[in-house]
């Protein structure tokens, strides 16, 4: 199954970025297969930091927004709990992830 949603990813200086992504959902999500663009910040900040945050949201202005680059102010986010990461405060569901393999 793929999912689409948003992926939450940190800089090593501690940046967000947020991007768009419809990874393969692998039993009760379980696993996920992330297929971020080579090169894109997505690809380098996962490579990097090994972890990020995947959400599941209705809001699809956000995501309009965030494909269209037309988002100028900052999504609100807290700390994720079991990586080093963020999760947006208005999603349904999001999901914290380790990098396994690339």
């Amino acid at each position: 199954m793929i999912i689409e949603g948003l992926v939450t990813t940190l800089d090593p200086g501690g940046r967000l970025n947020v991007a768009p992504m419809g990874p393969i959902v692998h039993g009760d999500f379980q696993r996920l297969t992330l297929r971020p663009f080579q090169p894109s910040t997505t690809f380098t900040n996962l490579t990097t930091a090994r972890c990020g945050v995947f959400h599941v949201t209705d809001d699809v202005l956000l995501i309009a927004r965030i494909i269209s680059g037309t988002l100028t102010e900052s999504v609100q986010t807290e700390p994720a709990r079991h990586v080093s990461g963020q999760v947006l405060r208005h999603c349904c569901r999001w999901f914290e992830f380790t990098v396994d393999s690339v």
